[in-house]
């Protein structure tokens, strides 16, 4: 996995700020991560520990084996590349405490972009770009005036299926795909 570390300091630059250590602390403060309470970052939108937080995450990977039939013998299996890698992410919002509402109407907005995403754990890995497949939410534990105080949501992302692999990313991608947070 390439580590989105290695290019801070070529973004930071990339992006017209100064000295190279300086610029990684102040773009990392733009980006919301490192401050300890991102636990991943998908384009602009941050699940936190203060506001939508991804009570798990489930990841899925696929194969592609096709079956080959042989004459007088057993099936074979064939290896033909990649298949699907998407994650899903049920999480949690107390509204009233973290982030209020209108963090699902962000996320839902996201979708209907129909662009993919970078997709950035709290780690600093670049997991690539994730393209936003369904949003569900619940809402329950309504206030007087009918607000919910909690709000259970699900999100399922899937890779959006470059033709490169996450170690060819150069710095001037991630700076690409990063334009408009800072």
């Amino acid at each position: 996995m390439t580590q989105y570390w290695d290019w801070i300091e070529a973004a930071a630059d990339g992006a017209g700020y100064g000295g190279l250590y300086d610029s990684s602390a102040n773009v990392l403060a733009k980006l919301g991560i490192g401050s300890g309470h991102v636990l991943l970052r998908l384009g602009d939108f941050s699940f936190t520990v203060t506001a939508a937080v991804h009570q798990e995450l489930s990841r899925q990977t696929d194969f592609d084996w096709q079956v080959q039939r042989r004459l007088m013998r057993a099936p074979a299996r064939q290896f033909v590349g990649m298949g699907d890698d998407a994650f899903t992410l049920p999480g949690v919002i107390y509204p009233e405490y973290m982030g209020g509402v209108a963090q699902m109407d962000k996320i839902r907005a996201m979708g209907r972009d129909g662009v993919p995403y970078l997709l950035v754990n709290g780690m600093g890995q670049v997991l690539g770009e994730f393209c936003i497949l369904s949003v569900s939410e619940t809402h329950t534990a309504f206030d007087a005036f009918g607000r919910p105080k909690k709000i259970d949501f699900s999100i399922s992302i899937a890779a959006y299926g470059n033709d490169y692999g996450d170690s060819d990313l150069t710095e001037v991608d991630v700076v690409d795909l990063l334009k408009g947070l800072f």
